[in-house]
């Protein structure tokens, strides 16, 4: 066996980990360079591209988490220290995010200078496309993120199936109901139901109106996961168990830790609460921008 490797035996059968093998395994984590004789791999993730070994990669998951992540059981398995099947598709390499990638700074200064609806539409494509693994995201016309658009934090998708899907399911069967549509099985999922819509429905936009598809722009993926942090501490809310009232209260989302407890000073005997946002970048902006919710709260009222 190639010497480091065996340095993670005893945490391939926890749960995260078998988690991270499948992820190796998939055509997207394809490898762009092998280095058999180092025993070393080259990725692109979502940070840029990732020197990888056996024992440690410059990746975000490894740099916190202190154990394996894809890349490294992906090179694992290209070195033949695991016997796995994988698909491999070259086209399916992230390319890695351009040298003016948004920093979180660049990225809230024009969601800041955005009406609030459109800050709730990138929540939710951001959240479509990092957790559902969208591409785009269907906005009806009359929605249109006119200042994100203009600034560069979303993007024209030419992507007319994903429009489409703006709607509910129910809500495309009444309106195809409604315009005399035949021929669709209401019972299909939303995508397949959209995309019939799209190949059947000659001018398919007088019969679902002006829709539209934006995506994220390859600038904005670098930060994408702190500034939709940034948005649901910003507009999102969470329950905590407070011990004081036994009883549970809704907070700003991201509030640590998970449960209001109490401390005292010592030296004076006052009792305060020990909670808050975590001290981060993402929360000096909230509080630049003077929407850090979590001081406006009654439990910090004295």
């Amino acid at each position: 066996m190639t010497v480091g490797w065996e340095h993670w035996d005893g945490l391939h059968d926890e749960e995260d980990q078998t988690k991270r093998l499948a992820s190796a395994k998939k055509a997207g984590c394809t490898p762009i360079v092998i280095d058999y004789e180092n025993q070393t791999g080259t990725f692109s993730g979502s940070s840029g591209v990732y020197q990888t070994s056996l024992l440690n990669c410059p990746c975000v998951d490894y740099m916190r988490r202190k154990k394996p992540c894809k890349h490294m059981y992906r090179l694992a398995i290209e070195l033949g220290q695991l016997n796995e099947d994988v698909a491999a598709d070259t086209s399916a390499i992230q390319a890695p995010p351009p040298k003016d990638s948004f920093t979180l700074a660049e990225a809230v200064a024009i969601l800041e200078s955005a009406p609030k609806d459109e800050q709730l539409l990138l929540k939710r494509v951001l959240y479509e496309i990092m957790y559902h693994k969208a591409t785009s995201v269907g906005v009806k016309q009359q929605d249109m993120p006119e200042t994100l658009l203009a600034k560069g934090l979303l993007e024209d998708a030419a992507d007319p199936v994903s429009a489409i899907q703006v709607f509910k399911r129910n809500e495309l069967n009444q309106t195809l109901k409604e315009k005399g549509v035949e021929g669709f099985n209401k019972n299909m999922k939303l995508a397949d139901l959209a995309k019939w819509v799209h190949d059947n429905v000659p001018e398919y936009r007088n019969v679902v109106g002006d829709v539209r598809a934006v995506r994220l722009p390859l600038r904005l993926r670098k930060s994408r996961q702190k500034v939709y942090t940034y948005l649901k501490r910003k507009f999102d809310t969470e329950e905590l168990w407070d011990h004081r009232t036994g009883e549970m209260i809704y907070v700003p989302y991201g509030i640590f830790p998970s449960e209001i407890t109490v401390k005292m000073n010592v030296s004076t005997g006052e009792v305060t609460d020990n909670i808050g946002l975590p001290d981060d970048e993402i929360t000096l902006l909230l509080n630049k921008y003077g929407v850090d919710r979590s001081s406006e709260l009654p439990y910090h009222e004295k």
